[in-house]
């Protein structure tokens, strides 16, 4: 009788391969779910190593690297020569399947080392020898288990962290004496002050009606980002790529001259610029030249491509902050749920690929009606839509309110928020100013902040005297009625 044959999958092997060959972002697909040792054959494996190699050295990655590399390790023969790896690309038409073969090799592979280490731990049972060597034996294969399918433990003693937690505030006190920061700079030195710079691991919610500028606010805190010579990576859902650039575009324009008016971005749209607006134009476009800022643009892609992408960069130390305009238009990855628990899903796995990758993420959200219905149209937690695992997840959450949109729309409004915050924001012009209310901020507490926005909102700035309120958003409430409670909120 002819012994069974290990469990392997050596046509998927192949396919995996080929498609590692001929796909840029495949690897990123699969590093996670397998490793040199899931293979069978020996040559795949050596190749895989090759590639894996590539990959982590930002190398290209197709048959003429691989086989250098296979050259240069001196396993290039052992493999079968540079006309098995070209092979291997053969009868691969893309990578669409890559990690379900990724998985079933991975499969194959622990069911092979459960056959070996149970071979192993039988013959020792029948042996007169001590029984916890079988037991150990067992643990360290539970260990391999734990490191295959990622359920290893990455705990440690409490001694060691706070050892790391005194290092780092060392690292800030450096910073501090020579005048930085920790994190990441934002275009407002008030939400500097209020952050110490947007810091990694962080999720951020920046929730709005429609109308308010989130997606102006956001750009602003990517372009503030790459200039201090970081790498933001902004997914947009809703609008292209194009689109994006126009508003940086006549953002820059218009921040070049102190003086612009708010006709520049009509007249950009027309193409009806003047000679002096088009040198202004061609400068800012110079300047947005020199920034690092990744715009990708894919229709409805999901948690899954964002996360890979966003990976992928990041091995490559091109991703330091993530922005994802917006919630609403996201979709999650897998079986069929309702909305809030899909909702509960993508912030979740927002909140731990910023820890996996230690990154700020920022995510914009759509608030509900409910905000019209005040007569301040101030918003609350209760106004973000699915609001339970948004409030949850986030270590931030900031409310954008821009008054000159609800001025625009009813006559009185104006002269209403004037009435009521005139004791505290006497000067304040509010066709011009925007709140940035920190609604909940877990490492520093809540705050609101007022920035300077011209009326297209395309310009960005402090106020002059850095005006912050670091009184809780729903403290203290001014109303009309007093026993209206807090949909009369009339409290900036």
């Amino acid at each position: 009788m002819q012994p069974k044959k290990p469990p392997q999958a050596v046509e998927l092997e192949t396919a995996v391969l080929g498609a590692l060959l001929l796909e840029q972002y495949a690897f990123e697909k699969v590093s996670e779910i397998i490793n040199e040792d899931s293979f069978y054959k020996p040559a795949h494996s050596k190749i895989y190593s090759a590639i894996k190699y590539l990959n982590a050295n930002n190398q290209q990655v197709d048959i003429l690297t691989v086989s250098d590399r296979l050259n240069f390790t001196k396993e290039i023969d052992s493999v079968g020569g540079m006309f098995f790896v070209q092979n291997l690309t053969t009868n691969v038409a893309n990578a669409a399947h890559i990690e379900n073969h990724a998985r079933i090799i991975a499969q194959k592979f622990i069911q092979r080392e459960l056959i070996r280490v149970s071979s192993i731990i039988q013959s020792k049972a029948f042996a007169d020898i001590d029984p916890l060597e079988s037991i150990q034996i067992w643990d360290e294969m539970v260990q391999l288990m734990d490191r295959v399918t990622g359920n290893e433990s990455q705990g440690r003693n409490v001694s060691s962290v706070a050892t790391d937690s005194v290092l780092r505030y060392q690292d800030r006190k450096k910073l501090f004496l020579s005048g930085k920061i920790a994190g990441i700079p934002s275009f407002s030195g008030a939400i500097t002050d209020h952050t110490n710079g947007w810091q990694g691991g962080k999720l951020i919610i920046i929730a709005a009606r429609p109308g308010m500028g989130k997606t102006a606010y956001a750009l602003q805190e990517a372009k503030a980002a790459s200039k201090a010579g970081k790498h933001p990576c902004f997914f947009s859902l809703e609008m292209d790529d194009v689109s994006l650039a126009d508003r940086l575009l006549i953002a820059e324009a218009e921040g070049l001259d102190s003086y612009a008016d708010d006709g520049y971005s009509k007249r950009f749209l027309k193409g009806n610029l003047s000679q002096e607006e088009e040198e202004r134009l061609s400068l800012a476009h110079r300047n947005l030249q020199e920034l690092n800022l990744f715009i990708d643009d894919k229709a409805g892609c999901n948690l899954n491509y964002i996360s890979k992408v966003a990976r992928s960069l990041r091995k490559k130390n091109r991703c330091d902050m993530i922005l994802i305009d917006y919630l609403q238009l996201l979709t999650a990855s897998g079986k069929k749920q309702n909305r809030e628990q899909e909702v509960s899903e993508m912030t979740r796995g927002l909140k731990l690929l910023a820890k996996e990758l230690d990154v700020p993420v920022f995510v914009l959200a759509q608030l509900n009606r409910e905000v019209e219905k005040r007569p301040g149209k101030q918003p609350i937690m209760a106004d973000l839509r699915e609001s339970g695992s948004i409030e949850q997840d986030a270590d931030a959450i900031i409310f954008v309110f821009r008054p000159r949109y609800y001025i625009q729309q009813e006559p009185d409004f104006e002269e209403l928020i004037k009435t009521n915050t005139s004791a505290r924001y006497p000067d304040v012009d509010w066709n011009e100013t925007t709140i940035l209310n920190f609604a909940k901020d877990r490492a520093n507490g809540p705050n609101k902040i007022l920035v300077e926005v011209n009326k297209s909102c395309t310009t960005w700035k402090d106020t002059k005297d850095y005006i912050t309120d670091k009184r809780r958003f729903d403290d203290t409430f001014e109303v009309s009625d007093p026993s209206a409670g807090l949909e009369s909120n009339l409290e900036f």
